[in-house]
C-alpha cells in the first residue's frame, strides 16, 4: 500500500469524508482562489490625479488617462502622476532624505549649492506618454533621468553668465529668470567675444 493512500484511508477513517470529496473539495478551493487572483488582476482603478501605462500580456503599451476602473487583462501597470514637485534641495525636509542640491560655478569660480523644486506635468497625448515610459520606464526614471537633467545643465549653463556676488545680489532674479528660461527653451548658445577698451 502507499503512503498516500494509507493516510487517505487514515482522513476517512477519522472524519468519515469519503477521499474523493476531501478531493473534490480542495481542488474547488485551489480554483476559487484562482478565479479571486484572475478577477482582481483583470482590473484596476485609476485615481483622477494619475496616468497608466499598460503593458499587456502580448507587449502591447496603451496610455490611460480617464480616471476609474480600467480592463488590465493579466498586465503590468505603470502609474504616472499628471503633475509632479521635483525637488533638488539638500534639506532632508525638501524632497529626498539624501543631498540633492545641485552644483553651480560662476565666471568668478565661485561655486554654491542651489536647492528648489520644479513642477512638471505629463504630457497628455498617448504617443508621448508612451514614448516617456519606453525610455524612462518609471515616474522616478522621469524625474531623475530626464527632468533632473535638464535641471542640471541649465542651472550648469547659466552660471558661468555672472559672477557669484552677482548672483544673490543685484542679478539673483535674473539668476532664477535665466534657469527658469532654459529649462522650458533649451540651454542658451554663447559666444566670446573680445572687446578691446
Amino acid at each position: 500500500m502507499s503512503p498516500a493512500r494509507g493516510f487517505a484511508e487514515q482522513v476517512q477513517q477519522e472524519t468519515g469524508i469519503p477521499v474523493n470529496k476531501i478531493f473534490k473539495t480542495s481542488l474547488s478551493v485551489i480554483f476559487g482562489l484562482f478565479v479571486i487572483w484572475a478577477v482582481l488582476n483583470m482590473f484596476f482603478i485609476l485615481d483622477g490625479r494619475k496616468i497608466a501605462v499598460v503593458q499587456y500580456p502580448n507587449g502591447t503599451l496603451s496610455a490611460i488617462k480617464q480616471p476609474g476602473p480600467h480592463l488590465k487583462m493579466l498586465g503590468h501597470v505603470e502609474l504616472y502622476q499628471k503633475q509632479s514637485q521635483y525637488w533638488f534641495s539638500k534639506k532632508n525636509d525638501q524632497g529626498d532624505k539624501s543631498n540633492e542640491a545641485i552644483k553651480v560655478r560662476f565666471n568668478d569660480g565661485g561655486h554654491a549649492d542651489m536647492s528648489g523644486s520644479i513642477s512638471w506635468n505629463m504630457p497628455m497625448d498617448d504617443k508621448s506618454i508612451i514614448d516617456l515610459h519606453v525610455r524612462y520606464g518609471s515616474q522616478a526614471g522621469v524625474e531623475q533621468r530626464l527632468v533632473r537633467t535638464v535641471v542640471e545643465k541649465s542651472v550648469y549653463m547659466t552660471g558661468p553668465l555672472m559672477s557669484s556676488r552677482e548672483s544673490y545680489n543685484e542679478r539673483r532674479n535674473e539668476l532664477i529668470h535665466d534657469i527658469e528660461d532654459q529649462i522650458q527653451h533649451g540651454v542658451y548658445r554663447t559666444s566670446t567675444v573680445e572687446a578691446k577698451a
